[in-house]
Formats: structure tokens, C-alpha cells, sequence
């Protein structure tokens, strides 16, 4: 069949004092090995129904929205860029993503934080309309890019953070708080390379069946960052949770249940922390009670890569 061409993305504020750039319909090519040679499963009139009905809402905590179309790796050229760009008024802590698509697949999310403290991460989101939280580390930036590839659908983020002072230019105690070590904005712009930025790309385009699945890097020296990722919608049960890790001597992981009362996910019992020596493939088990399930990666300040995933195999890629 002949592929339709992707209509343009839309992104938007929550405020009108903020900017949103809408960036190409293009992604980071080879995220997702997927096709256009047969119809898309998701009725797109649906799906762009459904998105537009997501915004325009006054949500405490959301300091920006936007809105794409999520389309096959095949469908895309090799912008870095693409996707859509928020663009926030000042330096502001953002606390996380909020994550939601349409059509009951699975797509591969991706975000980047730009500032003192830029991050980057790729996470596999199901499609089930529920908000997926994806931590971003309390990352102060100015703008934060997102994009996805995957079967042809819509996707809808919210930003989570605090746009008052703290966090902010204006409020240079708190910069100076957001390092992990003494460090000034010297040693940020000191930063090398990040040796590790991609290295496992190539597991995340095998699209192996997971419920939740995500993988990067901590970051480049002297910018090291905990990973953290956040599944309301997990089922409660017992999980069975891989982790891969490379570079890192010793990888601390915290396994929690969560509940998301009370202004966004946070850690309940049960709580479960082991330490894993890189490299290494581990197997890691926790039985929630509740619905959800947050994983925490500490590298304890060491450069590395990381891979997990929970539940492998219980989804068909």
C-alpha cells in the first residue's frame, strides 16, 4: 500500500506566555523497526480525536503540553531535532513526563532535557490512554524536546515541574543545589562526551515484548544523573524485572510499589534496593498490592548504560 503522509505536529503551552516550537514530522532513525506495507491498526480520526480532547485543561503541576503524531522509524529521516520542541520561559526544575497514546500498542518515547544538566532517555510506553510517568531527575532546563516512533498514532505529554522561583535563574541557591557534588556551572560546561550515550539502542529496536521497558545512559562525567521510571497503569501482581548495565562498578536498584495520590507517583511498600556488579544481566522480582511499579537506577556517580525491562515476554512487540 502507498503511506500517507504525516500531518503537520502540533504543540502548545499551558500558558500563553510559553513558547512550544513545533518541530518536524521526522524522529531519530531506527528507534522502531516497523513498516507502512499494511494499514495502520489504530483508526486515526479516533486517535486525533481522543488528543484533542486532552488539552486545554488547568492541571496543578503541568507547566507545559503538546501533542504529535507518532509514526513508523521507516516514515522518518535522521533529524536530531525532530519532533517537539517545549520551550519554557526560564530555567525550571522539571520533576517529569507524563505520557499517554492512543490505540493499544506500543511506542517508543523519547525526551531530552536541554540546560545545565541536559538528559536524554528512551522509554517504551504502552498505548492503553493511561498517563505513563517517566522521571526526568529533577532536571532543571529551558526547554525539553520529545519525540516517538511506533505504529501510526497520537501521543499527548505533559511537563511536570515548578515554574515559580525555585529552580530558577532568579534563585541561584537553588541552582547551586541541583549538582550532586561541590561543584559550580564550571564543572557542567567541563563535561566531556557521554561514552555511553547509545549503547543500548540496538536491544530497544528489537522491540522485544515487555510491559515496560526503558534503557540510556547516566549521563557524561561530571553530569552524572539517577534514572527513575514511573508505571502507573502496571497491574498489581508479582514482576519479574531485568537489568542489563554496562560501564557502572556497582548499580544500586530500588524496586517500589507506587501509588499516585496526592500529586503524582511516589514509593510505598514494598520497597526492595540490591546492589548489582556491571557488567551484568540481572533478574530482579517484586509483589506489589497496588497498581504500579517505579524502578530507580543509581550508578553512585559512575558514567554507564542501562537496559530494563519488566515482565519480558508478556507482550507480543
Amino acid at each position: 500500500m502507498q503511506c500517507r503522509p504525516a500531518p503537520a505536529r502540533r504543540g502548545r503551552a499551558a500558558r500563553a506566555a510559553r513558547a512550544v516550537l513545533a518541530g518536524l514530522i521526522v524522529t531519530a532513525a531506527g528507534l522502531v523497526a516497523s513498516g507502512c506495507t499494511a494499514a495502520p491498526p489504530v483508526d486515526i480520526a479516533d486517535a486525533l480525536r481522543w488528543v484533542q480532547q486532552q488539552g486545554g485543561r488547568d492541571v496543578p503541576g503541568v507547566i507545559a503540553t503538546a501533542s504529535l503524531l507518532v509514526v513508523p522509524a521507516s516514515a522518518h529521516g535522521d533529524d536530531p531535532a525532530a519532533g517537539v520542541t517545549m520551550n519554557l520561559p526560564r530555567i525550571t526544575r522539571v520533576d517529569g513526563l507524563r505520557v499517554a497514546c492512543y490505540g493499544g500498542g506500543t511506542i517508543l518515547f523519547v525526551y531530552e532535557t536541554h540546560g545545565p544538566e541536559a538528559r536524554s532517555q528512551q522509554v517504551s510506553v504502552r498505548c492503553d490512554l493511561a498517563p505513563h510517568t517517566v522521571s526526568v531527575g529533577d532536571a532543571p532546563t529551558d526547554a525539553v524536546r520529545v519525540d516517538a516512533t511506533g505504529e501510526t498514532t497520537y501521543l499527548f505529554v505533559e511537563v511536570i515541574g515548578d515554574d515559580g522561583a525555585s529552580g530558577t535563574d532568579d534563585d541561584p541557591e537553588a541552582d547551586g543545589d541541583a549538582g550532586s557534588t561541590d561543584g559550580d556551572d564550571g564543572d557542567a560546561d567541563a563535561a566531556g562526551p557521554d561514552p555511553w550515550q547509545g549503547y543500548y539502542d540496538a536491544q530497544l529496536r528489537d522491540g522485544q515484548g515487555a510491559m515496560m521497558q526503558f534503557g540510556g545512559s547516566f549521563g557524561p562525567p561530571g553530569q552524572i544523573t539517577v534514572a527513575q521510571s514511573d508505571d502507573v497503569s502496571l497491574e498489581p501482581g508479582h514482576h519479574i524485572v531485568q537489568v542489563e548495565c554496562q560501564g557502572a562498578s556497582t548499580l544500586l536498584v530500588t524496586l517500589a510499589a507506587i501509588t499516585d495520590e496526592g500529586g503524582g507517583p511516589s514509593p510505598i511498600e514494598p520497597v526492595e534496593t540490591t546492589g548489582i556488579e556491571c557488567p551484568v544481566s540481572a533478574t530482579l522480582e517484586l509483589t506489589t498490592q497496588t497498581r504500579g511499579i517505579q524502578i530507580t537506577l543509581d550508578s553512585q556517580g559512575a558514567p554507564g548504560a542501562f537496559l530494563v525491562r519488566v515482565d519480558p515476554g508478556t507482550v507480543t512487540p
